[in-house]
């Protein structure tokens, strides 16, 4: 009489975790609104001509 050894037990079938729809959801629409900022070119022209501060006299 043989005994299995128990290093030679199967492993659980370990699939990847699938992202839930609003998940899926919500990180398409950070993406969708934040990509076109992160890929733009830096603004770097930015004037300041003039500014007037009122100050009450």
């Amino acid at each position: 009489m043989t005994h299995p050894n128990k290093n030679s037990q199967k492993l659980p079938n370990i699939q990847p975790r699938k992202p839930k729809k609003w998940q899926r959801f919500l990180l398409r629409t950070v993406l969708s609104i934040l990509l076109p900022y992160l890929l733009s070119p830096p603004d770097i022209s930015v004037y300041i001509y003039h500014i007037t501060v009122a100050l009450p006299s």
